[in-house]
């Protein structure tokens, strides 16, 4: 004989099995209309293969996302609107997170809402959206050709990919200054094979007229 299943209640912070014991009562009738969402939301049903967690865990992963981008759009609202110091205390005092992460929120937004990133392609986890977000354009356009500019890129690789592209920026500018290292060595160069020309000429003509330069002016010797 199969145990009747029992409904799930919403604990603190976590799912809880109501007791049997207890008598049973319509959701609809103790809880208010958002919680009932919200419990609809975060409820845990039991899963019973991969494709099911996979398909369950990315839906959650793609809330997240929208979640994310929407608060960073406040904060840029709000950055806007509110009066000077306004915002930062607000920040400081009232929100669940600091300074720093709402400046990334705030970042990932205008990447977003500025054209820079398509929103089809934001990363799902806002500390990779906002190391895209905070790329110069020539290195966000190169990430994109490159195929690094989708939803489920990953933190390390995103990483990986801007070592690399720094140390191939410092090898190419390297190269760049030994040219025109090259380049000024050799102008200096003829220079000074022209000034020693000039000096040995004009000592020539000092000896021709019995004459020397002083200051720019030619005086005669006797």
């Amino acid at each position: 004989m199969s145990r009747p299943s029992t409904p799930f209640v919403l604990g603190r912070g976590e799912v809880a099995r109501r007791p049997t014991s207890a008598p049973a009562a319509s959701v609809s009738s103790v809880v208010p209309p958002r919680a009932q969402v919200d419990i609809v939301r975060t409820a845990q049903r039991e899963l019973r293969n991969p494709d099911e967690y996979v398909r369950e865990i990315s839906r959650l992963w793609r809330e997240a996302q929208q979640s994310f981008l929407a608060i960073g759009r406040y904060l840029v609202q709000a950055k806007r609107k509110l009066a000077h110091g306004e915002f930062q205390r607000m920040v400081d005092a009232s929100l669940p997170f600091g300074r720093q992460t709402a400046y990334e929120l705030r970042m990932i937004a205008e990447a977003v809402d500025g054209g820079r990133i398509p929103e089809p392609k934001l990363p799902q986890a806002a500390s990779v959206a906002y190391q895209l977000a905070t790329l110069k354009p020539d290195d966000l356009a190169a990430a994109d050709q490159e195929g690094l500019v989708r939803p489920d890129l990953r933190r390390p690789e995103i990483i990986t990919w801007k070592r690399e592209r720094l140390r191939r920026s410092a090898g190419a500018n390297h190269e760049s200054l030994t040219r025109r290292r090259v380049r000024l060595a050799e102008i200096i160069r003829r220079h000074e094979e022209e000034l020693e020309k000039a000096r040995r000429e004009l000592a020539e003509l000092d000896e021709t007229i019995g004459a020397k330069v002083i200051n720019g002016e030619v005086e005669e010797q006797n």
